[in-house]
C-alpha cells in the first residue's frame, strides 16, 4: 500500500506525525518496545549534483534504532530487513525543476515522480508494506539530466516501522 500526499497533505501529515512523536515523548501513547527507525541525510560543501537517472547518495546517519535497517554511508541504498508497514518521509532541496522517484527494489512506488520546481524542496511522505526481505529503498533522479541540490544538508529521509 502506498499513500502519496500533495503539499497540503504533506503539511498535515508532518504536523500529525510530530504531534504523535510529542505524545510518545510525553508518555501519552504507548509504543511497542520493538519500535525501529532510521534517519539519514546528505550534505555537501557546495552545489551538489545528482546525475541523471541516478540515486542520491546519503552521507550521514542521524539515528538507526533497532535491527530493521542496514545502511553504511556513503550509500544510495537503505535495506529493510524485516517485513511490515513503514512510514517514509523525505525532503530534497533542489535548485530548480527536479523530479525524483522513491523506489522499492528498483521500482518507483508512484506512477509519476515527485516534483519540485524553482528551488524546491521536493518532499513527500508515504506508507509502504514490505512483504519480502531484504527490500531496498532509494531516492532516484527521475530525469535524464543532472539535478542540482543546494549546499549543506540538502536531503533527509526518515523511515519508521509502523507495524509487523
Amino acid at each position: 500500500m502506498v499513500i502519496p500526499m500533495n503539499s497540503r497533505g504533506c503539511i498535515f501529515a508532518v504536523c500529525s506525525f510530530f504531534l504523535y512523536i510529542n505524545q510518545i515523548k510525553e508518555g501519552r501513547v504507548n509504543v511497542p518496545p520493538s519500535s525501529q527507525s532510521i534517519e539519514l541525510n546528505k550534505s555537501c560543501t557546495g552545489t551538489d549534483t545528482v546525475p541523471g537517472n541516478s540515486p542520491i547518495t546519503f552521507t550521514g546517519v542521524l539515528a538507526n534504532v533497532g535491527g530493521a535497517f542496514t545502511f553504511i554511508p556513503p550509500s544510495p541504498t537503505i535495506t529493510i530487513n524485516e517485513t511490515g508497514s513503514y512510514f517514509i518521509s523525505f525532503s530534497i532541496h533542489n535548485q530548480g525543476d527536479a523530479a525524483f522517484n522513491l523506489t522499492v527494489n528498483g521500482t518507483p512506488i508512484t506512477p509519476l515522480p515527485f516534483t519540485g520546481n524553482g528551488g524546491g524542496p521536493t518532499a513527500a511522505e508515504v506508507i509502504i508494506t514490505v512483504t519480502t526481505v531484504p527490500t531496498t529503498i532509494q531516492l532516484v533522479n527521475a530525469n535524464a539530466t543532472p539535478a542540482q541540490l543546494h549546499n549543506n544538508i540538502n536531503t533527509t529521509m526518515t523511515i519508521l516501522k509502523l507495524a509487523p
